[in-house]
């Protein structure tokens, strides 16, 4: 688009984009015809390319752009532009990198289809925005604030951006952090570490236990036991205290005296490692077995006292207990009691569960069926005798329990293997339905199926 390779300009304005935009296709040339402006760009007019294209803005003459050029920058003779013709530069003024300068066509970043830079970090402070002054006395600028100035002669107006902090006060911290030691400074004792009142009182705790002020490997709880790795050195734990929205505070406590070394024959007390573990199906006549679990102190005899709902079972003192019926639907537990000696024992219970009714399986091949005719006045019987029927579950079941349905309901007073069909019966449908159950069990169902009573 232009006056053309061989045309022959003509003075004064050949082109003017008042409202609207204009999509260039291919490159506009903008000569100069000893007329300004020969190009105008009104205040609701853009110039803009195709997305796909190339086109660039080239030539020696004048653009008056009132409104928004939104090719690229590389796309554009910046000498042709005035008026809205923009150089934007930042200081961030002890922040980081500072963005790259922007060039802008339009009265604002977003006209000018500019990306305004993303707010920058820096550390202690917070990100206020972009000013005219670096004092923040000018104007704040973001993507869609006019910017200040005209080009009158094609040169970018310079417009100058600082980055505008306020400093963030620093996290009160945490206080009442006092470490002290209490306990026996001798082998086998074990020491506590108290960190006195912290606030807040939810503050987390780490806490380094040190022999001669070297970290003790593997000592970061409350407690230390003592062992003969320490003996002659002085003990001093080191609490740091930290909480969300806190300064931690780290404090050392005073040393204890040189540890002594262990009393002879030291007794060491039994005290559990490893919890015991109960193996065993959880229902109705199974067999539950306990460990010993692991403890201090050598242990050398164990004792087992299983307990249904916290209470002693009777006589169940051994590391099996087959579970009976008094135990279906409570929690069936075991204390284990771990002895070096009379006076050095200790005691632990595991929880083995809430017994349930143990399975019963129907491994008969045969199915249940209804033997005879379907006929009023004809017996109807179970397929399956009852001793088979007893037998066909494992274990044997104890009880079978009959009821005929009629149409799917049941007929009253029908607990028997045999049924008597009725004149009123035919034309419906009869069905025969066996429950075998044995105390402690789950029950088993069979179901018949259903047959049309003839009339």
């Amino acid at each position: 688009m232009g006056v053309g390779l061989d045309g022959t300009p003509t003075a004064g304005t050949f082109l003017t984009v008042t409202d609207g935009t204009l999509e260039l296709g291919s490159d506009l040339q903008v000569p100069d015809t000893a007329g300004t402006p020969e190009v105008q760009v009104g205040a609701h007019g853009v110039i803009t390319r195709i997305p796909t294209g190339a086109a660039a803005i080239t030539g020696n003459g004048t653009i008056d752009n009132g409104g928004a050029i939104t090719l690229p920058t590389t796309a554009v003779d910046p000498t042709l532009v005035t008026s809205h013709h923009y150089r934007v530069t930042f200081n961030t003024q002890g922040g980081p990198t500072p963005p790259d300068p922007v060039t802008v066509f339009a009265d604002t970043f977003t006209h000018g289809d500019r990306t305004f830079p993303p707010d920058p970090t820096r550390t202690g402070v917070v990100f206020l925005g972009w000013n005219t002054a670096a004092d923040g006395s000018g104007t704040t600028v973001d993507a869609d604030t006019p910017l200040p100035g005209s080009s009158t002669n094609g040169t970018a107006v310079p417009v100058r951006l600082y980055a505008r902090w306020l400093p963030v006060p620093p996290p009160p911290a945490v206080t009442g952090l006092h470490p002290t030691i209490t306990g026996i400074a001798q082998v086998g004792h074990q020491l506590h570490a108290d960190p006195g009142p912290v606030d807040p009182a939810t503050a987390d705790l780490t806490y380094t236990w040190n022999a001669d002020g070297t970290p003790i490997p593997g000592a970061d709880g409350p407690t230390l036991t003592l062992t003969t790795d320490q003996v002659g050195a002085v003990i001093t734990v080191t609490i740091t205290a930290s909480a969300p929205g806190f300064l931690p505070d780290t404090k050392t406590s005073d040393p204890t005296d040189a540890v002594a070394p262990p009393d002879p024959d030291p007794v060491t007390p039994v005290a559990l490692v490893t919890d015991p573990q109960v193996t065993g199906d959880r229902w109705y006549d199974a067999v539950l077995t306990a460990s010993q679990g692991t403890w201090t102190g050598d242990p050398t005899t164990f004792t087992f006292q299983w307990l249904r709902d916290g209470a002693t079972i009777e006589g169940a003192t051994t590391a099996d207990y087959r579970t009976t019926l008094d135990d279906i639907d409570h929690v069936v537990s075991v204390q284990v009691t771990a002895a070096q000696s009379p006076t050095n024992t200790a005691t632990t219970t595991v929880t083995a569960g809430r017994i349930a009714l143990a399975p019963m399986v129907w491994d008969s091949t045969q199915q249940l069926g209804i033997a005879g005719k379907p006929k009023p006045d004809k017996k109807l019987r179970s397929s399956i005798g009852a001793a088979a029927l007893l037998a066909g579950t494992q274990p044997d079941a104890t009880q079978a329990t009959y009821l005929w349905l009629l149409d799917g309901q049941p007929i009253a007073n029908t607990n028997h293997p045999t049924y008597q069909v009725r004149h009123r019966d035919a034309g419906h449908r009869i069905r025969l339905t066996v429950e075998l159950s044995k105390p402690g069990y789950e029950p088993v169902a069979l179901r018949s199926k259903a047959i049309r009573v003839r009339r």
